[in-house]
């Protein structure tokens, strides 16, 4: 790294061998650091690092430099080919951990001549004994169906169609031809999954570069809530890792990625947490189940049509169209119906309903509402509840979304309790619909993590991801769990008023 103008202190990279064969890595204090202590230094020429072309002009610009052609045609044909990527769903851009994967991609088909090989050599996948993240994308479908979670599993399903389609349409095309920047080499589609698995769980974002950056020896430190460590991007162009907190030597380095739930853990880095503070339960608004789960467990009877939004008053369907809660087609005829025909991509729903998707044509008016955390429902679905169960219209008229919403608001305490009662049913039903419980989750994870595990099965790799998939399921479980006793100490309280 010093050759490459970096500089490491106190700080070391420590190995430890792991059950299966494989190796972990940490990145540990090798003396006491003090608050502001300057850890490692990395100018942006030794990281893999891609910057937006328009941040980049604006900047150029800006500095009044002026903007310069591509230095060689396989650059040039790198930059084409990161402006074909998928676009991001959420901005309608190219997706930048395509275009990070791409860059990865480049320094890795040029071998010993990338200024970076070095750096390279050290990347999980490429290092021996180092595997590469186990991002849910890469899971194979057995495996992702263990997650027991059709959010997650239509998530990483749909990374894994535009990983695959990237690669049997684009990259498979590109030996041979003037717009290949990979030196005639055919990058696979494993490659391909490699270096996005590296760009989604290693590259840190930078508002001030305008891009994203794989760091040498930064990247290794690990996640933790409560971390000790930061890092920064100077306009000195220089990436800083820096002491946050009073540490002592031998204890790991460690970074705060975020505040993620375990579905976008496990989407991007590959890891889920134990006790995750972020975690949620996201389900799709389905106002059947929710009255099923009311009438159940709080009272009612299903009206003579068999669909139970046929049963709320015109004043209680007129609120919740407009406070967004039901869609205004929502009725008995055929074309509204219950989503249960979602396509694969998406997730199919459970018989059971645990998991009801949206249809393809609805999916963009769904709502989605999440379960845990404080208060333990998310206002929507509070709201829709307190709808429901309301039986004037006056207590309701004129009120927001966010006043039926406010957990510290309610319409009445005996009308607070029948919400709380009918929030607990459908809690219920909602864990009763995994097809495991939690005791049975616990066994198999104590089995999946006995080191003799991997060797019956003769894949470690395959032990690990099942262990961790138990463990996804298991969480969002325990969070559903931790969610009823919540309501249910509300309602005594409420009972007791």
């Amino acid at each position: 790294m010093q050759q490459q103008g970096c500089s490491v202190s106190g700080v070391g990279l420590f190995y430890e061998q792991q059950q299966g064969g494989s190796m972990s890595r940490e990145l540990r204090a090798t003396q006491d650091l003090a608050p502001g202590d300057v850890l490692i230094t990395v100018p942006l020429a030794s990281t893999i690092h891609y910057i937006d072309e328009q941040q980049q002009q604006q900047q150029q610009q800006a500095a009044g430099s002026p903007t310069s052609s591509n230095s060689s045609s396989r650059l040039a044909a790198l930059r084409r080919l990161q402006r074909s990527v998928p676009a991001a769903s959420d901005s309608g851009r190219g997706a930048w951990q395509f275009k990070v994967a791409l860059e990865i991609l480049y320094h890795y088909c040029q071998g010993p001549a990338s200024p970076l090989h070095a750096y390279i050599q050290t990347l999980p996948g490429v290092q021996q004994g180092i595997p590469k993240p186990q991002i849910a994308m890469l899971y194979p479908k057995p495996q992702l169906q263990e997650l027991q979670y059709n959010p997650l599993i239509g998530d990483a399903a749909s990374q894994a169609y535009w990983w695959r389609q990237y690669s049997e349409e684009v990259l498979a095309a590109l030996p041979g031809s003037a717009d290949d920047p990979f030196g005639g080499q055919l990058v696979t589609q494993e490659q391909l999954g490699w270096a996005l698995s590296l760009a989604m769980s290693r590259a840190f974002g930078f508002k001030r570069l305008g891009g994203w950056a794989l760091v040498p020896l930064v990247d290794m430190a690990n996640h933790a809530l409560a971390s000790n460590a930061e890092i920064r991007f100077g306009e000195d162009g220089v990436v800083r890792m820096m002491a946050n907190k009073q540490v002592s030597a031998g204890a790991p380095i460690l970074l705060k990625y975020g505040s993620h739930d375990n579905a976008n853990l496990l989407l991007s880095y590959g890891f889920v947490l134990a006790d995750n503070p972020a975690d949620t339960f996201a389900w799709p608004l389905d106002m059947e189940l929710l009255l099923a789960a009311i009438y159940q467990f709080v009272g009612g009877q299903l009206p003579p049509s068999g669909k139970a939004v046929d049963g709320l008053k015109t004043w209680q369907r007129t609120t919740l169209q407009h406070l967004g809660l039901l869609q205004a087609n929502s009725s008995s005829s055929p074309s509204s119906s219950s989503s249960s025909s979602s396509s694969e991509a998406a997730g199919s729903s459970t018989a059971n309903g645990q998991q009801h998707q949206p249809e393809a044509a609805a999916a963009a008016a769904s709502l989605v509402v999440r379960i845990g955390g404080e208060p333990p429902v998310s206002p929507e679905l509070l709201a829709a509840v307190r709808v429901v169960l309301a039986t004037e219209r006056s207590s309701v008229k004129g009120k927001s979304l966010e006043q039926l919403g406010d957990w510290q608001q309610p319409l009445s305490a005996a009308h607070e309790a029948l919400v709380m009662k009918a929030l607990v049913g459908l809690l219920t039903v909602l864990y009763k619909s995994f097809p495991t419980s939690i005791q049975a989750d616990r066994a198999q994870l104590v089995q999946l993590q006995q080191p003799a595990a991997a060797a019956a099965g003769g894949d470690a790799l395959a032990a690990e991801r099942h262990a961790t998939a138990v463990q996804f399921r298991l969480g969002l479980k325990l969070l559903l769990e931790r969610s009823t006793k919540d309501l249910i100490v509300r309602l005594k309280e409420l009972l007791q008023q």
